[in-house]
């Protein structure tokens, strides 16, 4: 289970993206990018990451 933390970190960043040019990127994204992170599977991040762009797009805090 993802600290409360966290899940506070990530529910900030998806409410300030709505205010800011930000990148496209769904709730289910942002579980998988939770759970790479939380099992600190790099590899599958980065895979994910290089083959969906548009999540790196945008001047929000997830995608800088």
């Amino acid at each position: 289970m993802p600290s409360p933390r966290l899940i506070t970190i990530v529910t900030a960043l998806v409410m300030l993206s709505g205010r800011m040019a930000g990148a496209e990127y769904s709730l289910q994204q942002l579980q998988q990018i939770e759970r790479y992170v939380m099992s600190k599977d790099c590899d599958s991040l980065w895979t994910l990451l290089r083959n969906n762009p548009g999540l790196l797009a945008g001047n929000d805090p997830l995608a800088e």
